[in-house]
Formats: C-alpha cells, structure tokens, sequence
C-alpha cells in the first residue's frame, strides 16, 4: 500500500508498505531456551531439515510464522530435573525400543 501524509510545512510524504517473505531450511536445527541468563537453561529442542517461513506484513501490522521441525526431539533442562528418568518431553515413540533391540541384535551377533 502507499501512506501519502502532509508534514505542516506543506511537504507530501509518500511512504510504500512492501512485504517481506523469508524463508529458511536448515538441515540441522538446535535451540535452547533460558531463563534470566544461559545459566538458566529451561528446555532443548533439536530437529532436522526444519523450514521456516516469516511473512513480515507491515500493511496489516502482523508479523506470521510457518515452521515445521522434523523428528523434533524436546528436552528438560531445568536444575530440578536433573535427577530424572525421563527429562524427554517430545521424541520418537520407538527411539528407545529401537536402541534396545539394536543392542540385543549386537549382543546375538557377537555370541
């Protein structure tokens, strides 16, 4: 869109609104969210071939997002998890079940 505005000396200011896409894809993603500082560490998340798409639309004063992470795995970082069992809290279903039966197909192989 063109904003036209009149400064109060008489000057027309024309101001074009152009939109801005961008897109990403990254083959290998990882982020970790903190608290006050990197100390502070709240969550992990990892995930490959992510695509991220920003539409930046100054016309309807939005700014939107579009991602989609593949195999996201999330975990807890928090201090007061740190003595847990399961700290996963997105992942494959199958990842662990997966792991055991490799170990116990390599331990069969070995004998």
């Amino acid at each position: 869109g063109i904003l036209k505005s009149m400064s109060h000396a008489g000057v027309e200011n024309v101001d074009v609104i152009k939109r801005m896409y961008v897109n990403f894809n990254i083959q290998e993603l990882s982020v970790e969210l903190c608290g006050d500082n990197t100390d502070d560490p709240i969550v992990s998340l990892a995930a490959v071939n992510t695509h991220i798409l920003m539409k930046l639309l100054p016309d309807e004063d939005v700014t939107k997002a579009y991602v989609t992470l593949h195999d996201l795995v999330c975990d807890d970082r928090r201090m007061g998890s740190a003595d847990r069992t399961f700290r996963r809290m997105i992942g494959k279903a199958n990842e662990g079940h997966a792991a055991r039966n490799r170990s116990r197909a390599e331990l069969h192989d070995s004998e």
